[in-house]
């Protein structure tokens, strides 16, 4: 027969197994996951030029701006949502595409102005926007 106290120390050891399991593979999948780069791309509109990409490297963030970009990216769902919004827009309406680049793939999402995507994908592309100087332009 056990007792009581055998019982609390198994138990014990049994959550802190499992913790230690939950932990490995959260950090296994982030290792493998790693986000390399984010780019924006803006084209169209009522007088179609030339737009630049717009790049940003993940590696030369400051730890802040990382944490701001993935809260983004969790935000918007970004991995979950469609490769191209078909939704209505108007004719003349500019066309974006975000690209995500990790170390196992990426993920592209074409949508354009008032085609009804979230607009949580409005503030991720225009964060990617204004922090480009983080890094370089891609041309």
């Amino acid at each position: 027969m056990l007792r009581w106290g055998q019982v609390q120390r198994v138990l014990i050891l049994g959550v802190l197994l499992v913790a230690l399991g939950i932990v490995g593979m959260v950090q296994e999948s982030q290792g493998k996951n790693k986000l390399l780069y984010v780019e924006l791309e803006r084209s169209g509109g009522q007088v179609p030029t030339y737009r630049p990409k717009f790049r940003v490297d993940v590696k030369s963030l400051s730890v802040e701006h990382r944490k701001v970009l993935d809260r983004l990216l969790k935000d918007a769902d970004f991995f979950h949502q469609p490769a191209r919004f078909s939704g209505t827009g108007h004719p003349d309406a500019f066309e974006y595409r975000i690209l995500v680049q990790a170390s196992d793939g990426s993920h592209v999402l074409i949508f354009h102005d008032q085609d009804g995507h979230p607009e949580s994908i409005d503030e991720l592309a225009e964060w990617i926007r204004t922090h480009t100087s983080q890094s370089k332009t891609a041309q």
